[in-house]
């Protein structure tokens, strides 16, 4: 019985002739070479890894040198995946908000602008209504 299963995977052509160099260069089948690389991957997930969130937060060091500057911290590579889903939902939130905004804007702007003429539409078409409704006998 067969302990692995099957996994096929597409890989552009240019990775695919990488995969292939460093297969030969390393006598290893294809399979090895994915197995160490998702276990590299999979191993890196749950390593902490030096961040200074600072630089996430766009803050940069001073010409005045180190004296200022906190001393970075370490996260591991979900910590940092969530700060950064939770960040791009605030901004995305953000822009959704500045659009209502500018659109109500707009939408006043506009119909600020249109006034004069929609009051001079009335006043041409009204007398006509009136007219039309007296004769119609309602």
């Amino acid at each position: 019985m067969r302990t692995a299963q099957i996994l096929t995977v597409s890989v552009p052509p240019e990775m695919l002739k990488q995969v292939d160099k460093v297969r030969k260069a390393e006598s290893r089948t294809r399979s090895e070479l994915v197995r160490e690389a998702l276990r590299t991957y999979f191993s890196s997930r749950n390593r902490p890894v030096p961040m200074d969130l600072r630089t996430l937060a766009g803050i940069r060091p001073t010409r005045k040198g180190h004296a200022d500057l906190t001393p970075a911290i370490s996260v591991t590579h979900q910590q940092l995946q969530e700060e950064l889903n939770r960040r791009r939902k605030q901004w995305e939130a953000e822009i959704q908000r500045r659009g209502r905004v500018k659109f109500r804007a707009r939408l006043k702007e506009g119909a600020l602008r249109n006034a004069d003429r929609d009051r001079e539409i009335t006043r041409e078409w009204s007398p006509l209504e009136e007219e039309a409704w007296r004769r119609t006998g309602r």
